[in-house]
């Protein structure tokens, strides 16, 4: 996951995309974008499939999905991540939920 207060821009076309509902972001039409890139320029920079959702803007800043491919290159040194398919995606964007420090239930760990 990746966020941004703000400066968020257009995203590249991938050859791929899914349509995604997520529940908190009451924008139509966003997307999940999979494949290498449409634009031959990145594409030659970046050759390796890309998987990624549209920027997610809510009320306290813009989220996406990011995956491996930018996760690897990002950071180099760690081990090598691998993507989720495209559908495993598109759920785990549709479930995302607002988490709150309020205690719910009791407060008291389970047994």
């Amino acid at each position: 996951r990746e966020i941004a207060a703000s400066g968020i821009g257009e995203i590249p076309a991938t050859e791929n995309r899914l349509p995604i509902a997520p529940p908190l972001f009451a924008d139509e039409g966003y997307g999940l974008n999979y494949g290498i890139y449409q634009d031959e320029a990145l594409r030659s920079q970046f050759p390796d499939p890309q998987l990624y959702t549209d920027w997610l803007v809510g009320p306290s800043g813009a989220y996406r999905l990011i995956g491996a491919s930018y996760l690897n290159s990002a950071f180099p040194d760690q081990p090598p991540c691998q993507d989720i398919s495209p559908e495993e995606a598109v759920q785990i964007v549709e479930s995302l939920t607002v988490l709150t420090p309020d205690v719910i239930g009791d407060g008291e760990p389970p047994q």
